[in-house]
């Protein structure tokens, strides 16, 4: 104990040293030789000792104890100061040589990194143009034959060209397809992608398709029996040259397709890729995107928000789309059941009948549900890209349920593609009043509208049309006349000039009409949606409740006077 005790005093300030000075001297001559054997001892034999040595020990530290107490602060901190700097320098010196090691291990490591990629590069170089090489070589080989059907490639292009340049870019027009377009179909490992290749190759609109493919060489896509080219969405390059003749894109995603079906990863970056020439693009996604707060599609959307990420990719593709091209449709359905592959010839004859069948019913926006059959849906998307009425819309498609007005049978699938225009907000047929009777009560109307409290939120315009009338929505500077002036103004015309006093500018419509063919009928549908147009939600659907009253209430007096 005395040793430790002796090499601690080494280590204690001149001051403490001091202090201790007077006791070492009350300690007699006896002390220095006592604490020099003691000492001696501790030195020789660290764990043993003799009961002097002991109490000499006892003894020192007692001492220790009183002169530590008695020492000032600062001297104390010092002290630790010092000891603490000895450890840090210690440790800096131990981290030093170790820095060293690890830069030296690092430093040889980059080196041989770097030797072997410029390695790797000079070999991929080398096979890179080897392949270039060859590629150059076969075109010079095949120039000479290919050069009719290059030119008759060439005049296809021009005629195309030179249509869409009479066109504004975004004119719908220009998203219509002609013959010998190319039509790009990813997601085409899917049940529904197989079933939609084969009803695109026996359309007869002399279109060509290329199946996108993640496994090009697997044995789904070796079946389709079109063009394969692989689908690379993480490799620019690649991607670019799959898509680089693609006049329009079916995008088959993989929440409304299942397996096979595109990732939305994927197809973040397939949009970011949709070369120049690209007119149109048309997504295949599900119902309920839009009624996650209603069974049973919450709980479908509860574990996971499937749905929620399945409107978020439609709303990146409608972004995409406005931004870069003429026209796009997202097509919605439901569960997609699996249909027995066919024959060219068959296939045709079974896309026909079922683009034409009334079984199926469509809907703009997401209002419909029920399972289908992936050749009804294939051949929904071939009917949609022949049309017109499906450029720029989103649209549902189910087969026909039991609580739906039955179509007109001459119309078939035609009427149900009218419902995209506008589109379509409500539609009921009539039984007890002509159409013609119906056109006028509409224009009767729509005149109350224009009454003092009897308006909608958002003011309107009136204007006759020969089936109805036309509504107009305005933004600003609607005002009535007093009750008194319109009073003056005499019974006859009243409310003749209403649609003039509601001035302002316009901003999207509405037409009521009421039509004879393909059935007598009752229809409201928008107009004048301009790009950033607003839907008024609250003035339609209360438009829509004294509409249906209405009607009902002038059909119930039809059936009365009869």
């Amino acid at each position: 104990m005395a040793a430790p005790i002796l090499r601690l005093l080494a280590l204690l300030p001149a001051s403490l040293c001091f202090q201790l000075a007077p006791q070492q001297r009350s300690l007699g001559p006896a002390w220095a030789p006592r604490a020099g054997a003691a000492l001696a001892q501790a030195e020789a034999d660290p764990g043993g000792g003799d009961d002097d040595g002991l109490s000499l020990g006892d003894e020192l530290a007692s001492q220790l104890r009183q002169a530590l107490g008695s020492m000032e602060k600062e001297e104390l901190r010092a002290s630790d100061e010092r000891v603490l700097d000895s450890m840090v320098d210690e440790r800096k010196q131990a981290f030093n040589a170790v820095q060293g090691d690890l830069a030296d291990a690092a430093s040889k490591l980059q080196d041989e990194l770097e030797s072997r990629l410029e390695a790797e590069l000079t070999s991929v170089k080398a096979e890179a143009m080897a392949k270039i090489d060859a590629a150059v070589d076969k075109l010079r080989a095949s120039a000479a034959a290919a050069e009719p059907a290059a030119a008759a490639a060439a005049a296809a292009a021009a005629a195309a060209a030179s249509r869409d340049s009479e066109l504004d870019f975004a004119d719908p027009r220009r998203a219509l397809l002609t013959p010998g377009s190319r039509i790009a179909v990813v997601g085409a490992e899917s049940e529904l992608g197989a079933a939609l290749c084969d009803a695109l190759a026996a359309s007869g609109e002399g279109w060509e398709v290329a199946a996108l493919c993640t496994e090009p060489e697997g044995g789904a896509a070796a079946a389709l029996g079109v063009e394969v080219r692989p689908f690379s969405p993480f490799t620019p390059s690649a991607l670019a040259r799959s898509l680089s003749d693609a006049d329009a894109v079916l995008v088959l995603s993989e929440g409304a397709c299942g397996s096979g079906g595109a990732e939305p990863k994927a197809v973040g970056r397939l949009l970011k890729a949709l070369p120049a020439r690209t007119r149109r693009l048309l997504l295949v996604s599900t119902h309920g995107v839009d009624r996650t707060n209603a069974l049973p599609f919450s709980m479908e959307n509860m574990f996971g928000g499937k749905l929620d990420k399945q409107r978020a990719l439609e709303q990146e593709a409608l972004l995409a789309a406005r931004k870069a091209l003429p026209g796009h449709s997202i097509a919605r359905f439901g569960k997609l059941k699996p249909s027995p592959r066919a024959s060219s010839s068959s296939a045709s004859a079974s896309a026909s009948a079922s683009a034409s069948s009334p079984s199926v019913e469509l809907a703009p926006g997401d209002a419909l549900s029920g399972e289908m059959s992936t050749a009804d849906a294939a051949a929904v998307l071939v009917e949609a890209l022949r049309r017109p009425e499906s450029v720029n819309a989103t649209f549902s498609a189910a087969p026909r349920s039991s609580s739906s007005p039955p179509p007109a049978a001459a119309a078939g699938l035609n009427d149900e593609w009218l419902k995209l225009v506008g589109p379509e907000i409500y539609r009921r047929p009539l039984e007890a009043v002509t159409p013609h009777e119906a056109a006028s009560w509409l224009r009767e109307f729509a005149r109350q509208l224009l009454r003092p409290g009897q308006g909608l939120p958002t003011p309107v315009t009136v204007a006759d049309l020969p089936d109805g009338v036309l509504l107009r929505f305005v933004t600003t500077g609607y005002g009535y006349d007093s009750y008194e002036k319109e009073e003056a103004r005499g019974a006859e015309d009243k409310w003749a000039e209403g649609g003039e006093r509601a001035r302002g500018n316009p901003d999207g419509a509405l037409r009521l009409l009421a039509e004879s063919e393909p059935s007598a009928r009752l229809r409201v549908a928008r107009a004048e949606m301009a790009p950033g147009t607003l839907v008024k939600e609250t003035s339609e659907e209360l438009l829509l409740r004294r509409l249906a009253k209405g009607i009902d209430e002038l059909e119930a007096a039809a059936r009365r006077s009869r």
